[in-house]
């Protein structure tokens, strides 16, 4: 939060997914349910991977730790920017949870962490 633009190289992402808020609309004695769009929207959260790295500062460790700024009511949060062939994701939220996940055998060590947006998704 507040600091220089980072660029990860993530080994997995889950969807950029956004969401149009429905309700159900249907009546007394329809034979189908019926939804109607209630105007809100939402990006579903965002669970991120890459390979464990302790480089201070840049490194996967240090940058997907929720900080005090993810956990302050008051902040502002981050801002996640994803880029997706010629596209591009940009959303503000907090990073909610983080794991290592130690390696076993051969496999590197990885850690995850789950970005919660709580603004507008937008592709451009």
């Amino acid at each position: 939060p507040g600091g220089a633009a980072t660029a990860l190289k993530l080994l997995n992402i889950s969807a950029l997914k956004i969401i149009a808020h429905m309700m159900n609309s249907t009546s007394l004695g329809d034979p189908w349910d019926k939804t109607a769009p209630t105007g809100g929207q939402k990006v579903e959260p965002i669970t991120m991977e890459t390979v464990f790295d302790t480089t201070a500062v840049s490194g996967s460790h240090a940058l997907l730790q929720p900080l005090a700024a993810d956990i302050d009511p008051n902040s502002v949060g981050r801002q996640l920017v994803a880029t997706v062939g010629d596209k591009t994701f940009t959303v503000t939220g907090h990073l909610s949870e983080y794991e290592v996940l130690p390696a076993v055998g051969t496999d590197q060590t990885k850690n995850r962490a789950v970005f919660s947006p709580d603004g507008a998704g937008v592709w451009a």
